[in-house]
C-alpha cells in the first residue's frame, strides 16, 4: 500500500478540513433558513391578499384579468424579493465571516506557518460588499431577480395551461400558490449556493494574499455518481474539471460553477519543508467517495447514500472504474462512447478556462 508523503499528508489534512467546513456551513445554513421562509412566506401571504383583494373587486374574472396580474408579478413580488434578499445577505455575510477566519486557519495549518498573511472581514463589511460585489458572476439582486424571472415564466406557462382547462379564480390562485412553493424551493436552493460563493470568495482571497506559499489551486469535486438526464449528482462539468490545477493568475471557471455546486478550489502548497512543518505520515491518499439516489433533494433534505468508499485519485480514476451504465450517467452516452474509443480523451471533454462543456458536434469533428 503507497505510504503518504509529507506533501501529500498536507493536502489531505486540507482537503478533510474543508470538507468538515462545507457541511458546518449546511447546517447552519439550515437553521437560519427556516427563519427565512417563515419571512417569505408571510411576504407571499400579503401579496395573495393584495392580489385577493384587487379580484373580489372586478366585475367578473377573466383571463385578461389573470394575465395582467401575472405581467405585473415582477412588481408585485417586490416584497418577496426584498425578504429574500436580506435574509440571505445576513446569512451569506455572518457565515462568510466564519468562513474567512476558517480559511486563514486550514490554509495556514492553524497558525503554523510562519510570516502568514491572515485577511478577514467582519459581518457588516461583508454585508455592503455582498451589495456592490459580483459573487459566483452576479450581484446578489441579480441571483434573486433572476430566480423570480424564472418562476413567473413557470407560473404563467403553468397559468395558460390552465386557461385552456378553463380555470376559475380559486384555481389561478391555485397555480400562483404552487409556483410560489417552487420559488421556495428555489430560494432553498439559491441561499446554499450563495453562501458557497461567498466561502469560495473568503478562500480565494485568502491564497491572494500569500502567493509565497500557494502556487496556485487545484479543482476538487465531489467523487459521487451522477445522473445527467436529471441533473442530480455530480455534475458532467465539475467531474471533467476535477483535479485540473491553474496559477493563482490564470483564467478559470468560477466556483460555485453552477446551482448547488459543491466543488472547491484547494490550495497548492509549497514544500513542506519551505512551509516549516513537521507533519507525520498517514497510511495512504484516500478521497471519500458515495453512491447516491437519483432524486432531488427537496427544501432541505438529503438525497440518500447507498454506497460508500474511498478513491486514490480525481474523479477520472474513479469514472474508469465504474459500469457503462454509471458512465452514461454521469457524461451522457455518447461522450462516453467518444472517450471509451479512444477519440477524445478526458480533458478534451470541457474547456478549462470556461468551464463550458464542448458540444457533441465539436468533439465528433475533433
Amino acid at each position: 500500500m503507497a505510504k503518504l508523503t509529507p506533501q501529500q499528508t498536507l493536502e489531505l489534512i486540507t482537503l478533510a478540513r474543508n470538507i468538515e467546513w462545507f457541511y458546518q456551513l449546511e447546517d447552519y445554513t439550515k437553521e437560519q433558513l427556516k427563519q427565512l421562509l417563515k419571512a417569505v412566506q408571510q411576504a407571499e401571504s400579503e401579496l395573495l391578499g393584495r392580489i385577493d383583494l384587487y379580484a373580489s373587486s372586478l366585475p367578473e374574472w377573466s383571463e385578461d384579468r389573470a394575465l395582467l396580474i401575472l405581467d405585473n408579478l415582477s412588481n408585485l413580488t417586490l416584497g418577496i424579493r426584498y425578504v429574500l434578499e436580506q435574509g440571505i445577505t445576513n446569512i451569506a455575510a455572518t457565515s462568510g465571516a466564519a468562513s474567512f477566519l476558517m480559511a486563514n486557519d486550514i490554509a495556514s495549518f492553524g497558525g503554523r506557518i510562519s510570516g502568514f498573511n491572515q485577511v478577514s472581514l467582519t459581518a457588516e463589511q461583508l454585508r455592503g460588499l455582498l451589495v456592490e460585489t459580483p459573487i459566483g458572476g452576479n450581484l446578489l439582486n441579480e441571483w434573486v431577480q433572476n430566480n423570480y424571472a424564472k418562476v413567473a415564466e413557470d407560473i404563467r406557462e403553468e397559468f395558460i395551461s390552465g386557461m385552456l382547462q378553463g380555470d376559475s379564480y380559486p384555481q389561478f390562485v391555485q397555480r400562483l400558490t404552487s409556483g410560489f412553493d417552487m420559488a421556495r424551493g428555489d430560494a432553498v436552493s439559491l441561499s446554499r449556493t450563495y453562501v458557497h460563493s461567498v466561502n469560495a470568495y473568503a478562500h480565494e482571497e485568502v491564497y491572494a494574499a500569500n502567493p509565497d506559499i500557494i502556487k496556485g489551486v487545484r479543482w476538487t469535486a465531489t467523487i459521487e455518481s451522477g445522473f445527467k438526464r436529471s441533473g442530480h449528482g455530480v455534475c458532467p462539468r465539475c467531474a471533467l474539471l476535477d483535479g485540473t490545477v491553474y496559477r493563482l493568475d490564470q483564467p478559470r471557471p468560477p466556483i460555485p460553477l453552477h446551482r448547488n455546486c459543491r466543488c472547491l478550489y484547494l490550495p497548492v502548497l509549497v514544500s513542506w519543508k519551505e512551509l516549516g512543518l513537521d507533519i507525520p505520515e498517514l497510511e495512504e491518499v484516500y478521497r471519500p467517495t458515495t453512491i447516491r439516489e437519483d432524486k432531488s433533494i427537496g427544501v432541505g433534505g438529503r438525497r440518500t447514500i447507498k454506497e460508500v468508499g474511498f478513491e486514490q485519485g480525481d474523479y477520472r480514476d474513479f469514472y474508469l472504474k465504474q459500469s457503462r451504465t454509471f458512465q452514461n450517467n454521469v457524461l451522457g452516452p455518447r461522450r462516453a462512447s467518444l472517450l471509451e474509443s479512444g477519440k477524445v480523451k478526458w480533458e478534451d471533454l470541457i474547456d478549462h478556462e470556461t468551464g463550458r462543456l464542448f458540444t457533441l458536434e465539436q468533439l465528433e469533428n475533433k
